[in-house]
């Protein structure tokens, strides 16, 4: 390889870089250019192909909020419907609960008069007999 510390004159420099330039230029040349455009042609491929990615979803976001809202008002709709159901049950059993209270009125009515009107014969014949014996 040479003496390490030979010094290259500005002359001999000159001569390599006139020998080397034009190979390093060719070289360059059939390089770059072509990766050059091959890297273009990816990063457009690549910038379709995220465009189409956004449609996709945009897409996708706007079939889901249609479900979601679709979804949404179906569950309105049981829950209205439910709510009738439970206020027609509620009412029954009201209608049920007073249907009883009012029998239970009258059972009550009849039993407090019955037991007046037996203490009140029970009290009589206490009394009848007590002054009879």
């Amino acid at each position: 390889m040479g003496d390490p510390g030979m010094v290259l004159r500005e002359e001999d420099v000159r001569r390599i870089v006139d020998y080397v330039k034009p190979w390093l230029r060719d070289l360059v040349s059939e390089t770059v250019p072509t990766r050059s455009h091959d890297i273009s042609a990816q990063i457009v491929r690549v910038e379709e192909e995220l465009k189409a990615q956004r449609e996709l979803f945009a897409e996708r976001f706007a079939a889901m909020d249609q479900r979601f809202s679709g979804a949404q008002r179906q569950m309105d709709q049981r829950f209205t419907d439910m709510q009738k159901r439970m206020d027609q049950r509620f009412g029954d059993a009201q209608k049920q609960m007073d249907t009883r209270f009012e029998s239970m009125d009258k059972r009550f009515s009849t039993m407090q008069w019955t037991m007046l009107f037996g203490f009140t014969i029970v009290t009589v014949a206490v009394t009848v007999f007590g002054l009879l014996a």
